[in-house]
């Protein structure tokens, strides 16, 4: 008799284990999704961002037609002059053309890294804006686990996106 009520007890304890385990895990998993290339393509800061980016390239290419203009008039005027120039003003005026040359190769190359750095430096804060509102909404709407509908899922219900929360909040962040 007493061995049977230590197996009932121990049945019943592990249904009530079960049970609450269940719970937990039902309660505990709840999955979304968000498009982070749309929301990233989307967003009011890469709008900004490009902005600033293209005013700065403009500017860069600006400065790169003028040094380029430079050179071709140097180009022309060796040219035109090359019948009444010395053998030692062929050759300053060939170094010259050379040394502006390298002069133009050296300020494209500092002006794409300081493109690249610049553009780093706009967009690492953008990919934290967009982390903290990602985190905040899913937080809001009590998902768990947020998947990047953009890699590798086929497909999602749309209940579960908050890709377009995820912009809505990131324009009233924007707009601050």
């Amino acid at each position: 008799m007493r061995n049977v009520k230590i197996i009932i007890i121990l049945i019943l304890t592990f249904f009530l284990v079960n049970l609450v385990y269940a719970r937990k895990a039902e309660r505990l998993i709840k999955v979304g999704c968000v498009d982070l290339q749309k929301v990233f393509e989307k967003s009011p800061g890469k709008k900004l961002a490009e902005q600033h980016l293209k005013k700065l390239r403009d500017e860069m290419e600006k400065k790169k037609k003028e040094k380029e203009k430079e050179i071709k008039e140097l180009q022309t005027e060796y040219s035109n002059n090359y019948e009444d120039m010395s053998d030692s003003q062929r050759e300053a005026k060939e170094l010259e053309i050379q040394r502006k040359l390298m002069e133009l190769r050296k300020f494209i190359d500092e002006s794409n890294e300081k493109l690249a750095a610049e553009e780093e430096k706009l967009l690492e804060p953008l990919i934290e804006d967009i982390k903290d509102v990602i985190k905040a909404v899913s937080i809001k709407y009590g998902y768990n686990i947020i998947l990047d509908k953009s890699t590798y899922i086929l497909y999602v219900d749309k209940d579960f996106d908050i890709t377009d929360e995820v912009l809505e909040e990131l324009k009233v962040k924007y707009k601050k």
